[in-house]
């Protein structure tokens, strides 16, 4: 199992005597989990009751359902209620438009059926545990279609996101090596510039040469290394997840950046600068991607 994303498409329909019921789910992403009920006729609990059991499967992300009644035309449902008046008023009025438009007119009792007004549905007709059985046989089709797309799509985000963070392990390695000489390199400096004002640093003067090595630990990043190997490693491990583990990734990726940025202002080195800003580049990259994992 892997990662999944927050972005992704699931279908579901159900074949009645009367007709269809077409859910359809689309989900994108967002911080935190929202919800979007789309069906005109549906009765207010039914709502609810889609809510509860998508919130079971998916934990972030904006989720939008829309329901569709297709009705089968040479069938009667004692539920559906036909506005004949509306529906004559809606019909005459679109073919008049498409004739003075020169449109096709290719208007039917499916497209006529969606307009404001002409369905009503006198829910009545069946209880709400009968009217859940309906709906749920294209709910939860629609709902595993949806969480397939999510994962499959979060497979490939977790394989570029593995590419990047074996790209700042071995940026990291490189940090390793160099921190060392850093230090000695910093200390140097500052015995040279002690000997341009005539002060010998080679003398045996403890607070003198306490002084010295303080300076050259300021530049000391090996903590901040042993930090951002760590962050790496949690970061490389999550990618496995079977848990939504979204919000831990973008503060990992807040706190390599941190750590990186932290690296390049203290080691005041060239050849570290330069992998800080490369390892910056990647870093921006895979806060990009972590945006869209649940």
């Amino acid at each position: 199992m892997s990662i999944k994303s927050m972005t992704g498409y699931g279908r579901g329909e159900t074949e009645m005597e009367w007709g269809k019921i077409v859910v359809e789910l689309t989900s994108v992403n967002k911080k935190h989990f929202d919800f979007r009920f789309d069906c005109e006729h549906a009765p207010a609990y039914l709502e609810q009751q889609v809510l509860e059991t998508a919130k079971k499967r998916i934990t972030r992300g904006f989720l939008t359902c829309r329901v569709k009644l297709l009705l089968v035309s040479n069938k009667k449902a004692d539920f559906f209620l036909i506005d004949n008046a509306r529906a004559e008023m809606f019909a005459s009025e679109l073919r008049s438009l498409a004739k003075r438009l020169k449109l096709n007119d290719d208007l039917g009792v499916s497209s006529l059926i969606t307009l404001p007004g002409v369905v009503r549905v006198e829910h009545n007709q069946f209880s709400d545990e009968q009217t859940w059985t309906f709906f749920v046989r294209a709910l939860i089709p629609a709902l595993d279609a949806l969480e397939t797309m999510r994962r499959t799509e979060g497979t490939q985000l977790a394989k570029d996101l593995s590419k990047r963070l074996k790209l700042l392990e071995k940026q990291a390695l490189r940090l390793e090596k160099l921190a060392p000489q850093v230090i000695q390199r910093r200390s140097t400096q500052m015995k040279k510039r002690l000997a341009t004002l005539g002060i010998d640093a080679s003398i045996n003067d403890e607070k003198l040469l306490k002084e010295i090595a303080l300076f050259a630990d300021r530049s000391d990043i090996a903590e901040e290394i042993t930090r951002l190997k760590s962050h790496i490693r949690q970061f490389s491990e999550g990618l496995t997840s079977n848990n939504p583990i979204g919000r831990t990734m973008e503060f990992l990726a807040q706190e390599l950046l941190r750590e990186v940025n932290t690296i390049g202002s203290k080691a005041g080195d060239l050849r570290i600068s330069k992998i800080a800003i490369t390892c910056k580049t990647e870093i921006e990259r895979i806060r990009e991607q972590v945006m869209n994992i649940e």
